[in-house]
């Protein structure tokens, strides 16, 4: 995600010569999140840890994922 916003902002310097830019405040909000020093420090998941016992205010989402079907072209 942060070259994407990289590149977006580069993007951006090019077409603000010719008249088209992004928002300012759209502008500054990508700033200050590559900026933002949690994208480089925040834990990894662990898959121990998500099997254990939720708090009371979260809620498990349960995920059912479609039979693999043969299709014919």
């Amino acid at each position: 995600m942060k070259s994407i916003l990289s590149t977006m902002l580069a993007t951006d310097d090019v077409a603000s010569q010719f008249g088209c830019k992004l928002k300012p405040q759209l502008r500054a909000a990508i700033q200050a999140d590559l900026r933002f020093p949690v994208h480089a420090a925040s834990p990894l998941p662990q898959p121990g840890q998500i099997q254990n016992d939720l708090p009371a205010n979260v809620m498990r989402l349960s995920v059912q994922t479609p039979p693999k079907q043969r299709s014919s072209a």
